[in-house]
């Protein structure tokens, strides 16, 4: 049995349940046989009952679990369940962050001889080598990282097996511990357990977790089995971070305008960047394209500067 697994927390305010109702939908669509589970904590299920829990019960079954008090955060709240989630939920599954888009139809064939699968962050190179998430690791206590794989925890085969059960307790037991020294992401304890095991987990294709903030990601858009487009400010979040988009699915659902938005993701974002194929892909690969993703106000300093230097140009020719 294929089995997926999400992990929700939540308020009454946020758009975290809408992402993830718009990925169980696309998940349905090309998936209509598989089995689905929503696992939430107790506020958040007190936050949902209504219109929105019963719009997740349609794709997935609730399970809601208890958190300690001292997470007392949706991130907090979420990474607990997150790093506890292989001994929530029985069988092998595939887990889903919230803000993700299913492309296609898919089996676990690729993953017969893998106990836990993940793809590098950011589609890049798998070894740890920059700076800023080496700083982050070692400021979560574990310094050393540099070389070590890094991989995103967005999407993840998981193994019924005694090497994911034991790689899941020390990952939750190294989270809990980077907490304590002010670290709430979870991907430096994931990549502190992965050393510590000896490396159990595999690299699966980028096509299983597509992450379009990044040029690296692009080579996979039109194979992508999975969409991971982001909740961070930035380029990726459009169309499918739009607050008007989720605000509309909080209203009525997934309707014919949000199906036609989500249905085909990939193809979507692919045939924008094909229009103009070559300087997209150009402009994708250069520092000024990761300027506009993370610093916006800078980009836009810079654009005038283009913009006052092209006006000379033309006065020129």
């Amino acid at each position: 049995m294929i089995r997926v697994v999400y992990v929700l927390s939540s308020d009454k305010t946020g758009y975290f349940p809408e992402q993830c109702l718009m990925s169980l939908h696309t998940l349905r669509k090309h998936n209509p046989d598989i089995s689905a589970y929503v696992v939430i904590d107790h506020i958040t299920l007190d936050c949902l009952k209504g219109k929105r829990l019963d719009a997740l019960s349609h794709y997935a079954e609730i399970l809601s679990f208890d958190t300690p008090s001292e997470y007392n955060t949706e991130k907090l709240r979420s990474r607990f369940l997150k790093t506890s989630v292989r001994k929530l939920v029985p069988g092998d599954f595939l887990f889903l962050d919230c803000d993700t888009l299913v492309c296609r139809s898919f089996s676990f064939e690729d993953f017969k001889d893998t106990d836990i699968g993940m793809v590098a962050d950011l589609n890049a190179l798998l070894p740890l080598s920059d700076e800023n998430v080496f700083n982050k690791c070692k400021n979560a206590g574990f310094s050393n990282l540099l070389g070590s794989p890094y991989y995103n925890s967005g999407v993840a085969f998981v193994k019924d097996s005694p090497v994911a059960f034991r790689f899941f307790e020390l990952w939750h037991h190294l989270w809990r511990e980077s907490v304590k020294n002010g670290c709430v992401y979870d991907q430096p304890a994931l990549s502190e357990a992965n050393r510590q095991l000896g490396y159990p987990i595999s690299e699966i294709s980028g096509k299983w977790n597509c992450q379009i903030k990044y040029a690296e990601s692009y080579q996979f858009l039109r194979k992508a089995i999975v969409l991971h487009y982001f909740t961070a400010d930035g380029f990726s979040q459009r169309p499918f971070h739009e607050e008007e988009l989720l605000k509309r699915v909080r209203d009525y659902g997934i309707d014919s305008l949000v199906a036609d938005i989500i249905d085909n993701s990939n193809d979507a974002v692919a045939t924008f960047f094909s229009q103009k194929s070559d300087n997209v892909l150009r402009f994708l690969g250069t520092e000024m394209f990761n300027v506009f993703v993370e610093d916006y106000p800078t980009f836009r300093f810079a654009e005038t500067i283009a913009k006052f230097i092209n006006r000379i140009k033309r006065r020129v020719n």
